[in-house]
């Protein structure tokens, strides 16, 4: 979602869960809940490329 998209961005900018949940006035720990969701959903477009990637044997 967008909000797990700032989040992201946030974090990577170098933000702390704080900083970032002061920033949108919502908690720290919702601010980690919407990490894990956001990299929860990173791993599984991973598992599918590399699912799509791996060669087939017959």
């Amino acid at each position: 979602t967008a909000t797990e998209r700032e989040v992201l961005m946030g974090l990577a900018a170098g933000e702390t869960p704080a900083g970032i949940a002061a920033r949108h006035e919502v908690t720290a720990r919702l601010v980690n809940l919407h990490t894990g969701y956001a990299v929860a959903k990173l791993q599984r477009h991973a598992e599918a490329a590399r699912a799509a990637l791996t060669p087939r044997t017959a």
